[in-house]
């Protein structure tokens, strides 16, 4: 099985679902714009064993390509702007994760748009998916201390 996380730290971040997700796969790539996180990415796959693949690349330049990946998480990176690249480049059957804040989470703390989904915004995201599961939730994200609004989304490709 095949891994494609796109977010910080090409994806090796300390996320709450990351190391479980990673370890079920056999290989595991992304990108990130910064060298110094493809970097510490490199280094924290080859402590946990990992094949891992991480480019320095910006989204706008990374090549999705075709029905290539088995599992996609975007982990606080947005979503609205890969609708199209995620329904081409999963394969038939493979799964799209995404975590972001709910816009409630923009009342107490500053947060960029792309990473910031209303109420149930996310189910309408990937049209056509099977929705696995949904959940709008009081949770401890990726950034940030303590517990905030979030929303996470889990659809599997026809």
């Amino acid at each position: 099985r095949r891994l494609f996380r796109l977010g910080p730290n090409a994806g090796l971040e300390r996320h709450g679902s990351g190391n479980s997700l990673e370890g079920a796969c056999d290989r595991v790539d992304g990108f990130d714009p910064a060298d110094q996180a493809v970097e510490a990415a490199k280094a924290r796959a080859k402590q946990l064993g990992l094949r891992m693949t991480a480019t320095v690349a910006r989204d706008t330049d990374f090549q999705w390509g075709t029905a290539q990946w088995d599992l996609i998480l975007l982990s606080y990176v947005g979503g609205r702007q890969y609708v199209a690249d995620v329904q081409r480049s999963l394969k038939p059957g493979g799964m799209v994760l995404l975590e972001a804040f709910h816009r409630d989470a923009t009342k107490t703390s500053s947060i960029g748009g792309d990473v910031v989904f209303d109420t149930n915004e996310l189910l309408q995201l990937f049209p056509g998916f099977r929705i696995i599961r949904y959940e709008d939730a009081d949770a401890v994200a990726d950034f940030g201390p303590g517990k905030t609004r979030v929303v996470r989304l889990a659809a599997q490709k026809p």
